[in-house]
């Protein structure tokens, strides 16, 4: 409205000058008038359309962040954005998960059965950030601060094994028990630490944390 407003102004102008101009022989400010005003016109349209796109395109893009929000599957987003099929990806981090806890109950059971045999000191159990079954969620909050971790294992078994050196600094990897593949044992442990520290990136990607903070923020 405004610029309709603006254009039927500047050719009221327009003619008004050229009904003052004629009898005046102002024909030059006259043409300079008529050229000003169909620049500002061209302009103000110009602005219009540019204003209108922007309205329209800020409107329609907050609508489809909103709707993703709110229904990932059924959104217009959800075609485009690869968070919509997400279940491919839990399923293999409830299989993580399931696996990672069954491997730390192991373990401990395993020092559980040597704290009942052997008088051990300072053997303490894995601390299992997973729930149990069904869901396998994971519960960092489970493991107290200084808790063991699977990745704490091998300082464990250098402890236990070479008890006799002093453990520690003064043990050798070539003194360990003959029983134990110390490098393996390590290597594995290692590898599961490492899954468990990426392990919670990988769940707010796997569940679009990540895309959903951010589209809050644009919103």
């Amino acid at each position: 409205e405004l610029v309709i407003i603006l254009t039927v102004t500047l050719n009221l102008v327009a003619v008004l000058v050229l009904l003052v101009g004629r009898p005046l022989r102002l024909q030059k400010l006259y043409y300079m008038c008529i050229a000003l005003c169909w620049v500002l016109t061209v302009l103000f349209w110009m602005y219009f359309g540019l204003y209108y796109f922007l309205d329209k395109f800020a409107g329609d893009t907050c609508a489809a962040l909103e709707e993703y929000q709110l229904n990932p599957k059924n959104s217009t987003l959800g075609a485009i954005i690869p968070c919509s099929e997400k279940m491919s990806g839990s399923v293999i981090l409830h299989d993580v998960g399931a696996g990672i806890h069954d491997i730390i109950d192991q373990v401990n059971s395993n020092i559980y059965m040597i704290k009942s045999e052997y008088t051990v000191k300072q053997l303490d159990y894995i601390c299992n950030p997973f729930a149990g079954p069904p869901g396998y969620r994971y519960r960092p909050e489970n493991c107290a601060s200084g808790a063991a971790t699977i990745g704490d294992i091998p300082q464990i078994l250098r402890r236990l094994t070479c008890s006799e050196l002093g453990g520690g600094a003064n043990c050798a990897p070539a003194d360990l028990s003959s029983a134990i593949d110390y490098d393996k044992v390590q290597t594995y442990t290692s590898s599961i630490q490492n899954v468990l520290d990426i392990f919670p990136g990988t769940e707010r990607l796997v569940s679009c944390e990540l895309v959903k903070a951010g589209f809050a923020d644009i919103v």
